[in-house]
């Protein structure tokens, strides 16, 4: 039970860390979207 649950924080940590770099990426891509707009 208690390897279990290890496993699925650590999928939960890795699905966040995910979610936080895909929302760098996508912020980094509408700042150079917008820099070439001006």
């Amino acid at each position: 039970m208690v390897s279990g649950t290890k496993v699925t924080r650590r999928k939960d940590e890795q699905r966040e860390r995910h979610d936080s770099h895909r929302e760098r990426v996508g912020r980094a891509v509408h700042e150079k979207v917008v820099f070439k707009q001006l």
